[in-house]
């Protein structure tokens, strides 16, 4: 690409994009999330998506307006648009390790007959861009405008089939093979089917194949998950080219990640090829790579990528076809969405922010999904679809303002501090240090602790999980200083190395259990989808719909009952809701005492009507005795026998006389203790009163 096309591209894009504000950490709500549930509804491609929106039963949708329905879109007065530059790409992946693309003439012959005029005007029809290079323009001058690039030709490209020795010898149509001499075996082609865009464009390609005499076979567009079984998850290699999309990160250190060496897994030990998935393996390229993840200026590390993006366009592992300038569409019913830079307003921020319009907090966000999810296991999970449910259910230690892509925001971590350091080998490095919130707890209520974080990087690295080991490569020791403050070494300087280790923390209290069966782990089937999050998961039906609910223990949860408050006065109301709380406690408390001290009483009454029983009945008995006194005078021995008989009873009656005594007396402390609680009762009565008035 030159640097005046670069130019007009950069004033194409402005003129589309609505101006972006680089807007203060203040103008975005922290706290959330306010609506009460997430419901994801998942469909076949975005045509089915948007009819969804139109007709009410989703509220806001993931992927970008079809060209052809933006028009539709700007007119409807129940949708609401807007739009940004993508922070991904599209391109057609080439297997490097399986031939003919293994052929770099093969590969560079693609190139030429990748139409992205056509895909621009046709397919894109305004909403996007021509790409030459793997960065797209959002990473700005990160994108190296002087490599090699591919004039759309016919003739260019028969031109590289015939350097290649790709020509048709026997005159049947159909070009034989340089090796075998006989008539080439067909291209194995994988078209997404799920992406109207990748579709047509994956099929202008596939014609341009046949019609130059190279025999093509799977032409046909086909399901994602047919796609990704034969491309990414298997160790075959049974694959030629594939219509391959990316969502990428803030810095392009991508390049590496995606086309270094050792990034390529031909055995699928982690379950999948790896993120270099077409097997370019360069080594010229994977110099620059390194220095590129361990360059530690901003001047070094561009020389790295502008150094990487000319050998990917010398050597042609994929074809950047372009990217996206996005509208995307939410219903005018709700309110509070954020539109991120590279994201749009279907962003984290977003399901986080969102509420219905009248409404402070509350309903539930209805969120389409172009395509089903292939698991939500968090340490093997890597398509764009799983992740939109994932990064609502776990955390990083931070995050990054949605409006200013180089501002991080303390988050998990509210606070680090970055240093010099030096490896016990010499090597130059950086400590970290996270100092992490001390209010957050699991979904299943244990609380969180830099252990946490600590577990997460041992067990990555203990485990070598693919998906993360460019995130860990370069960390040395991981020391766990207080149960809130974790200190990570890194044996690099990269301008990049603090970004590396912004990962998903997991819950140690769970995945210590998983051990070496990560793989295979599914933390749905075993009830164990455990996260930080303010989203916490409740049901996946495959092909229907992932619910979550919002997270009320969630350390940044909204208090709404407090909503129009200042800041002082905020702050005086959730002293008194403190106290109110203690109040509570303490009532409860009390409460319970007084239910102890009426069961005392009531046995209390039931003994003390046992014991006048028994005296009224000794009583009794000595009327009736009193009764017989005058004739008794004639049985004066028999007197004297009942007269002692007398006596004896009287010292029982003496002595229970005395026990009665002694109960009565503790009702009397009794009796004081029940005062004293009722005056408690009483005061937290009136205090409560006084305080929701």
């Amino acid at each position: 690409m030159k640097k005046t096309k670069v130019i007009l591209l950069v004033l194409l894009v402005s003129m589309i994009i609505p101006s972006i504000l680089v807007m203060a950490e203040d103008e975005v709500e922290l706290t959330g999330p306010w609506a009460d549930e997430l419901f994801f509804k998942i469909y076949l491609n975005p045509e089915a998506e948007y009819l969804a929106l139109k007709t009410g039963d989703i509220n806001l949708m993931d992927w970008e307006l079809p060209a052809e329905k933006v028009t539709d879109a700007l007119a409807d007065p129940n949708l609401v648009t807007d739009s940004t530059a993508d922070l991904g790409y599209y391109l057609i992946d080439i297997n490097c390790q399986r031939w003919p693309t293994s052929d770099v003439h093969f590969r560079r012959a693609l190139a030429h007959l990748v139409d992205k005029a056509r895909i621009e005007t046709d397919i894109l029809q305004g909403f996007g861009y021509a790409l030459d290079s793997q960065v797209p323009v959002v990473l700005g001058d990160w994108a190296n405008p002087d490599i090699r690039t591919y004039e759309y030709s016919a003739a260019l490209a028969a031109a590289e089939l015939d350097l290649g020795g790709f020509t048709d010898t026997d005159a049947d149509g159909i070009r034989n093979d340089p090796i075998t001499g006989e008539n080439m075996a067909d291209v194995l082609f994988f078209i997404r089917i799920d992406d109207p865009e990748r579709k047509q464009a994956g099929e202008w390609l596939a014609a341009e194949l046949k019609a130059l005499g190279v025999p093509i076979e799977g032409e046909l567009a086909v399901e994602r998950s047919v796609c990704s079984a034969a491309v990414m998850d298997t160790p075959a290699g049974e694959w030629n080219v594939y219509t391959g999309g990316w969502g990428l990160g803030r810095d392009p250190d991508h390049l590496a990640d995606f086309y270094h060496s050792k990034e390529f897994d031909p055995e699928c030990v982690g379950g999948w090829r790896g993120y270099n998935y077409p097997g370019f393996v360069n080594s010229t390229f994977d110099v620059w790579a390194d220095l590129l993840k361990s360059a530690s200026t901003f001047e070094d590390a561009k020389e790295a990528a502008f150094m990487c993006q000319e050998i990917l366009a010398e050597q042609v592992p994929g074809i950047p076809m372009y990217g996206h300038i996005g509208v995307k569409a939410y219903r005018v019913e709700w309110t509070g969405l954020v539109n991120a830079v590279g994201t749009g307003i279907n962003s984290w921020w977003s399901t986080y922010n969102m509420h219905p319009v009248g409404q402070d907090y509350g309903g539930r966000i209805e969120y389409g999904i172009k395509s089903d999810i292939e698991t939500l296991n968090v340490m093997t999970a890597a398509w764009t679809y799983t992740w939109e449910v994932l990064d609502k259910i776990y955390e990083t230690p931070y995050t990054n303002n949605p409006y200013d892509l180089a501002d991080d925001w303390g988050w998990l971590a509210e606070s680090w501090e970055i240093e010099d350091w030096v490896s016990p080998t010499g090597v130059p490095g950086i400590k970290i240090t996270f100092h992490f919130v001390e209010d957050a707890i699991w979904h299943d209520d244990v609380p969180f602790t830099a252990e946490d974080m600590e577990f997460t990087y041992n067990y990555i690295m203990e485990q070598g999980i693919p998906r993360y080991a460019s995130s860990t490569q370069f960390i040395e020791d991981v020391v766990l200083v207080d149960d809130y403050t974790l200190e990570v070494y890194q044996s690099t300087t990269s301008f990049f190395a603090f970004h590396y280790i912004n990962i998903p923390v997991l819950p140690k209290h769970i995945w210590e259990n998983v051990g070496d069966d990560w793989q295979d782990y599914d933390p749905v089937a075993e009830g164990e989808l455990i996260g930080l999050g303010p989203w916490k998961f409740v049901d996946y039906v495959a092909g229907e719909y992932v619910h979550l609910v919002a997270n009320e223990d969630y350390w940044k949860f909204p208090d709404r009952f407090y909503q129009g408050l200042s800041m002082a006065e905020l702050q005086q109301a959730k002293s008194l809701s403190m106290l109110r709380a203690q109040l509570e406690a303490a009532n409860a408390a009390t409460e319970e005492q007084a239910e102890t001290i009426s069961e005392l009483s009531s046995q209390f009454t039931a003994f003390q009507a046992s014991a006048l029983d028994l005296i009224g009945s000794s009583v009794d008995s000595i009327g009736d005795l009193a009764d017989n006194i005058d004739s008794l005078d004639s049985n004066i021995g028999t007197l004297d026998t009942e007269i002692a008989s007398l006596n004896s009873d009287i010292s029982g009656l003496e002595s229970q006389t005395s026990t009665l005594q002694a109960g009565l007396s503790s009702a009397s402390n009794i009796g004081y203790a029940s005062i004293a609680i009722a005056i408690l009762i009483g005061a937290v009565a009136i205090f409560m009163a006084r305080r929701e008035t």
